[in-house]
C-alpha cells in the first residue's frame, strides 16, 4: 500500500514538473456582452492591385457597422487609428482615383490587430464603337456629313453596340444611354449578340446623368450591363423599332442616334449609406469612367 501511495506521488510530481498546474482557459472579460480588450481591435490593411496582386494601393477606406444606423464614417487603419469592437461587422468601402471603388464585408474577431485584405480593380475607361448589322463600322458622326451610315427603313432597324474593355483592367458595371429621333422611332431594345456579356437591365431608369445631345423631341433608352475584365469584347445588338407608318431615317438628319457609355462604382450616398450606381440621390455624379461618347445616322 506505501509502495502504490509512493509511486502516484512520484508520477504526480512528474506531471506537475512537465505539465505544470492546471490553468482554467483564458477568455477576454466581457462587460454587457462586450469584450473587454487590453488592447483595442483595429485594422491592419493592405489593398493591392487585381490584376497585380504585388503591387499596393493606396485607398481611402470608409465603413459602416451592421446594426447600426449611423452613416458611413472614415476608416483609419493602425494601432492609432479607428478602434472597434469584437465581433463588429463591417461593410468597408475602397475608393481610389483610376480605380472601380467596392466594398468587402469584414468581421472584427480579436483583439489587437485584425489583418484585412483585399483587391481592386483599376479602370481607365474602355471604348465603344458602332457597327451595322455586317459590322461595319459607321461614321462618328449623326449629322449629314457622316460616309458610312446605318440603312434606314420601316421596318425595325438593328446596329451593334461594340465594348472593348482595358488590358488588366475593368470597365465596372456598365450604363449605356441610347438618344434617338422620338417622331420616328416607337422604342429601342437590347440584347447580347456575342462576347461574355450579360444585360443585367434592359430598361433602366434615365439617370440625371443623361444629357440630350439630338433635337428634340428625342427618345431616351438606358441599359446595364455587365463589367468587362482584362481587354475582353463584348457586341451588343439594339433594335430600333420605328412609329407606325414611319421611316427610320426618312429625313436628311433625322434618324440621329447617340450612344454614352459610363462605369459604375460604390459610393457614400447623401443620407451616409453606401450604394452602387453612377450617381448619387441629388443626381451628382459617382461613376468612375465615362467612355468616349459615338454617334451615328440612321438614313433610310
Amino acid at each position: 500500500m506505501v509502495y502504490v501511495l509512493g509511486s502516484f506521488f512520484v508520477l504526480a510530481l512528474v506531471y506537475l514538473f512537465v505539465f505544470g498546474l492546471p490553468q482554467s482557459v483564458t477568455q477576454a472579460p466581457t462587460v454587457g456582452g462586450v469584450v473587454v480588450c487590453d488592447t483595442e481591435p483595429y485594422i491592419d490593411n493592405a489593398t493591392f492591385n487585381s490584376y497585380s496582386k504585388g503591387t499596393g494601393v493606396a485607398v481611402t477606406y470608409s465603413y459602416v457597422t451592421e446594426g447600426n444606423e449611423a452613416s458611413a464614417r472614415t476608416l483609419t487603419p493602425g494601432s492609432g487609428g479607428t478602434a472597434f469592437n469584437v465581433g463588429d461587422k463591417l461593410t468597408i468601402l475602397s475608393s481610389a482615383s483610376g480605380y472601380i471603388d467596392q466594398v468587402d464585408k469584414f468581421t472584427i474577431t480579436k483583439c489587437g490587430a485584425n489583418s484585412f485584405t483585399n483587391y481592386i480593380y483599376g479602370a481607365d475607361g474602355g471604348t465603344v464603337d458602332i457597327l451595322d448589322q455586317n459590322f461595319n463600322a459607321v461614321s462618328d458622326d449623326a449629322g449629314a456629313t457622316g460616309t458610312v451610315n446605318i440603312t434606314g427603313s420601316a421596318n425595325p432597324v438593328n446596329f451593334v453596340i461594340r465594348l472593348d474593355g482595358v488590358v488588366k483592367e475593368s470597365t465596372g458595371q456598365l450604363y449605356i444611354t441610347v438618344e434617338g429621333n422620338d417622331t420616328e422611332v416607337d422604342d429601342m431594345s437590347i440584347s447580347l449578340k456575342s462576347g461574355t456579356g450579360e444585360v443585367i437591365d434592359g430598361d433602366a431608369p434615365i439617370l440625371d446623368i443623361f444629357t440630350a445631345e439630338g433635337t428634340a423631341p428625342t427618345i431616351k433608352k438606358a441599359f446595364i450591363v455587365k463589367e468587362i475584365l482584362d481587354g475582353g469584347q463584348v457586341d451588343y445588338n439594339i433594335k430600333v423599332t420605328p412609329e407606325s407608318g414611319m421611316t427610320l431615317g426618312g429625313g436628311a438628319t433625322t434618324g440621329f442616334i447617340y450612344v454614352n457609355v459610363y462605369a459604375g462604382q460604390w459610393f457614400i450616398d447623401t443620407d451616409g449609406s453606401l450604394q452602387f450606381g453612377w450617381e448619387d440621390s441629388d443626381g451628382t455624379l459617382k461613376y468612375e469612367t465615362k467612355f468616349t461618347d459615338h454617334d451615328a445616322l440612321i438614313k433610310a
